[in-house]
């Protein structure tokens, strides 16, 4: 009780956000898993896509500038020509602020901080770890019902996340940095609960996702410039823009996605993204970069198709 009295206290919207229908209410659930896996697959192309644009000297930090502010334009343009610009209130500014850093801007800086001392595949794999601080959060709000299913299914997902960490060798040192690793799962967790809970009553997604994306980049500019990342290598810059284009474009695909899959199947179903990226990157990584799967990978990926199959089945 004194969980919930603290989420009520500090986000106002909670108690209509609980009322919101849950993915085990809706009519189908072939939409949202097709949403799901669109987005799922924009962001993990992404992913992706950041390798060789870091490779060639691009700043993570302006990296990840430049995807908040061209994807929110994006959706910006979109939204406006659909006559729902985003709203300009304290509520709404509130809104975009903390879920654009604390949702996007800081688990990204810290992803793309620690995958050069995990290494790619771990540092991907870390997100997929998402679903389950999702589920204990919302557990513990009382936003979730007990389902000893949908927790069996997470948990099966889990376990195929760390036979695909597992591939990389945990015992690699990575230690201190693979727990700072895990702040990237439980900020994502924090988005995906507190858009919800905060979603202001009858806005739809677009203007949303336009405010939180430009709220990002907003909030990382300041620490770019601090780090000295606004002064690329103009030659890199040059080279790497048609990889950075094809990230902006996705990013915003993706995160149209994320926003209707949040809206009409609620955060715990939308967190099950962390377990979708993973093997999308890991396809890109096969057929873009030569990569060779162990049968860890291969039995990562299924254990992961199988806690997804556990959570989305409806009841008879």
């Amino acid at each position: 009780m004194e969980i919930q009295a603290f989420w009520r206290a500090m986000i106002p919207s909670l108690s209509r956000a609980i009322s919101m229908p849950s993915p085990s209410s809706a009519p189908s659930i072939g939409r949202p898993v097709l949403l799901l896996l669109g987005s799922g697959a924009a962001f993990g192309s992404v992913y992706a896509l950041a390798k060789p644009v870091l490779a060639a000297g691009i700043s993570p930090l302006l990296l990840i500038l430049l995807q908040a502010l061209g994807g929110g334009a994006i959706i910006l343009a979109l939204a406006i020509a659909r006559g729902r610009a985003p709203r300009l209130s304290p509520l709404f500014l509130r809104y975009y602020a903390i879920g654009g850093s604390l949702g996007f801007a800081v688990p990204n800086a810290l992803l793309y901080a620690v995958i050069p001392h995990v290494g790619v595949g771990i540092g991907a794999t870390i997100t997929s770890l998402s679903p389950l601080f999702t589920w204990g959060m919302a557990r513990l709000i009382g936003m979730e019902p007990h389902s000893a299913r949908r927790a069996l299914g997470l948990a099966t997902g889990f376990a195929g996340a760390a036979l695909l960490a597992a591939r990389g060798g945990l015992a690699g040192g990575i230690d201190l940095w693979f727990l700072l690793g895990l702040l990237v799962p439980a900020m994502l967790a924090f988005g995906n609960i507190y858009r919800t809970v905060a979603w202001p009553r009858g806005e739809p997604p677009l203007p949303l996702a336009a405010g939180m994306l430009l709220a990002g980049g907003l909030a990382a500019a300041p620490v770019a410039l601090l780090a000295g990342a606004l002064t690329p290598d103009p030659a890199a810059l040059t080279g790497a823009a048609p990889l950075i284009a094809a990230q902006v474009a996705l990013y915003a695909a993706g995160y149209v996605l994320l926003y209707e899959v949040q809206r009409i199947a609620g955060p715990v179903f939308l967190s099950q993204l962390g377990y979708v990226i993973p093997p999308v990157g890991l396809l890109w990584g096969i057929g873009a970069f030569g990569e060779v799967l162990s049968l860890l990978s291969w039995a990562g990926l299924g254990l992961i198709a199988a806690g997804l199959v556990l959570v989305n089945m409806r009841r008879r």
